[in-house]
């Protein structure tokens, strides 16, 4: 990690953490943008960006592969369905 870059933020009530300007400017983060927190170790986090338009998200990862929007729709009804069943079990 570089130190010129280095912040801190600090965990408020309600668990609300503030991005410092540093961060949000470098990264371009925008609001609607969503935190991606991966776990590395106890007390580590690996966080990733992801564009609030989750559909250029998938397109990115899918590559050259398209899908049309009946096809997303159902992909997206499928995940929270599964979803909704392991929270409600």
């Amino acid at each position: 990690m570089c130190a010129q870059f280095m912040s801190i933020s600090r965990i408020r009530p309600r668990y609300v953490v503030t991005l410092p300007r540093s961060v949000r400017k470098r990264r371009k983060v925008k609001v609607g943008d969503n935190l991606v927190w991966l776990p590395l170790s106890e007390n580590e986090f690996l966080t990733v960006v992801l564009p609030s338009d989750r559909y250029k998200v998938l397109d990115d990862i899918m590559g050259d592969v398209q899908l049309t929007p009946e096809a997303k729709l159902a992909a997206e009804e499928s995940y929270f369905a599964k979803a909704d069943k392991k929270v409600t079990h």
